[in-house]
């Protein structure tokens, strides 16, 4: 397989494990909410810190990757 395929894959494969992160995150918070007894202002913060981190992250990952490689720093990981 080519480099060029392997880093297309790599970045297939992240590309959908963060989509569905934040839509597990948005399924999962009516139940947690409910166990908790929360409002729905508190279950829009944490949606809302969730996909913060998330931005907040993905610069610092993204220098990293440019830096050492996207393939080695996903073996890493």
């Amino acid at each position: 397989m080519e480099k060029k395929n392997i880093i297309l894959l790599i970045c297939t494969i992240l590309n959908f494990i963060a989509v569905f992160a934040s839509n597990a995150v948005n399924i999962i918070i009516p139940t947690v909410a409910a166990e908790f007894h929360m409002s729905n202002i508190v279950q829009n913060w944490i949606t809302i810190i969730f996909f913060l981190v998330m931005a907040m992250l993905s610069i610092p990952a993204g220098q990293i990757s440019g830096k050492y490689g996207l393939k080695k720093v996903t073996i890493m990981s």
